[in-house]
């Protein structure tokens, strides 16, 4: 599954579980409350930010060393092709 739409599953399931009770996050003990922060944590890591921390730059080269194209890359990164393009330029390498 592509990055982005990872990053829309989880957002819509999180919208679906926080209508079942708007005051959900006023019940920290509840089982609700616990899979919508769950699913909060897990949409961090499809931010961009958290996303350019855990490329690997060796595998980076590598794959572009082989000629493989920066969508490819990103994808086998699974990080989007903005992110890729975004942690490129902070590196220096365009």
């Amino acid at each position: 599954m592509a990055f982005k739409d990872r990053q829309k599953r989880l957002r819509l399931e999180m919208l679906a579980l926080m209508t079942i009770d708007p005051k959900w996050h006023e019940k920290p003990e509840t089982e609700l409350y616990k899979q919508i922060t769950t699913i909060g944590q897990q949409l961090i890591k499809y931010s961009p930010d958290y996303a350019k921390r855990t490329i690997n730059e060796e595998e980076y080269h590598r794959l572009r060393s082989q000629g493989v194209p920066i969508k490819q890359i990103a994808s086998h990164l699974n990080i989007s092709s903005t992110t890729l393009h975004s942690w490129r330029k902070e590196k220096g390498f365009i």
